[in-house]
């Protein structure tokens, strides 16, 4: 299972196509601050499961602060990270993960 993640993209999504066609992955995820480049994404590759996430800069996004999926069998947690404080603890980020069951954490 192959998954290409990005986050903090900022309405600058030149790289993220070729990046996508280099890897090959089976889920694309982004990790918010700039969600709205993900529509190149949707349209470049409709087949691929896309999650996403809402950064502290997606002014009126509707895309949620966490997203909790599978990939295959492994349970991911995926969140931009400033709900969590990040940038002073992973605590409160990785408690939560804990008690979403979750064995991946991802964070932009």
């Amino acid at each position: 299972m192959r998954l290409a993640v990005f986050s903090d993209t900022h309405g600058f999504p030149d790289y993220l196509i070729p990046a996508v066609r280099r890897v090959r992955p089976d889920i694309l995820v982004h990790l918010g601050d700039g969600i709205r480049d993900t529509a190149a994404l949707e349209r470049e590759f409709p087949e691929l499961p896309l999650h996403i996430v809402s950064g502290n800069c997606d002014f009126a996004s509707r895309a949620p602060d966490t997203d909790i999926f599978f990939a295959g069998a492994v349970k991911v947690f995926a969140a931009h990270g400033h709900r969590y404080g990040v940038k002073s603890t992973l605590d409160p980020l990785l408690n939560s993960a804990h008690f979403a069951g979750a064995q991946l954490v991802l964070y932009g």
